[in-house]
């Protein structure tokens, strides 16, 4: 470890670069297995160079870790915070980089969003009944879906900028409908709240970039791959609700407000 330099952390693992080149994702708890994100970094590295190359697994301290492909070049939240004119252009690339990770298959090994998420919604103390219950009801309607979702897609997990997008954190990859994957994406952008360690420059970037990036996001992506809108509405309601199992407080009151303004008439 000492000879490793901490690139990044976030809520699951922390990042070092170590003395070959590659790259070290560390998991926080001892007993966090990554052969979910492996399964679904190997499925997109079959077909396309969206993804850092996996080059083993190991342990550090009881803790588990895969080894990676170190990415040249800066992630697009930290791109944006200094070049902010780039805003629809980086919607538009994370629509376009999205489309064709859905374009892959999920591999058989990894969770059924739909059971995940109902997992997580019924799994939280903090959500009101009366609004678990309803998103429940909505999900037992939704499709399952057999695509590959990121689980956690937005513009802090791809790196190398504009050019040469690649895309990292896949510890909450699933297969599901991937209306749920896109509905995920606006909820981290509209309402999620950065992870501890992200640099004061980057929290400062991220209100100016939410409404402009989604926006063009979604237009981006609808435009290439049309989805229904009702179908895009109840993914919403499912997936704020579901949000409440990552646990952050801050996050509490604005979720809770979204899902009562946006009940039943």
């Amino acid at each position: 470890m000492d000879e490793m330099k901490l690139l990044g952390q976030g809520r699951e693992a922390e990042v070092f670069a170590r003395p070959d080149g590659s790259v070290l994702k560390l998991l926080r708890e001892p007993g966090q297995s990554a052969d979910r994100e492996i399964a679904a970094l190997d499925a997109v590295a079959n077909g396309d160079a969206l993804v850092p190359g996996v080059l083993g697994q190991t342990t550090v301290g009881g803790r588990p870790g895969i080894l990676l492909e170190r990415v040249d070049g800066p992630d697009l939240l930290s791109l944006l915070g200094s070049r902010p004119w780039l805003l629809r252009e980086a919607g538009r690339v994370m629509a376009e980089v999205h489309a064709r990770l859905h374009a892959v298959a999920g591999p058989p090994v990894l969770p059924d969003l739909r059971e995940e998420l109902a997992h997580r919604i019924r799994s939280v103390p903090r959500l009101r009944a009366d609004l678990a219950s309803r998103a429940l009801s909505i999900l037992d309607g939704l499709p399952d879906g057999d695509r590959l979702c990121h689980g956690d897609f937005h513009l802090g997990n791809i790196l190398g900028g504009l050019d040469h997008p690649v895309v990292i954190d896949w510890g909450e990859a699933a297969r599901g409908d991937p209306v749920a994957d896109v509905a995920n994406t606006w909820l981290l952008h509209r309402m999620g709240q950065p992870p501890p360690g992200t640099p004061l420059h980057m929290r400062i970037a991220i209100p100016v970039a939410r409404g402009v990036v989604v926006s063009r996001y979604l237009s981006s992506y609808r435009r290439a791959h049309p989805f229904d809108a009702d179908l895009y509405r109840r993914w919403q309601i499912v997936r704020v609700a579901a949000r409440f199992y990552a646990g952050i407080d801050e996050e509490v009151e604005t979720l809770t407000a979204w899902l009562r303004a946006h009940g039943p008439a």
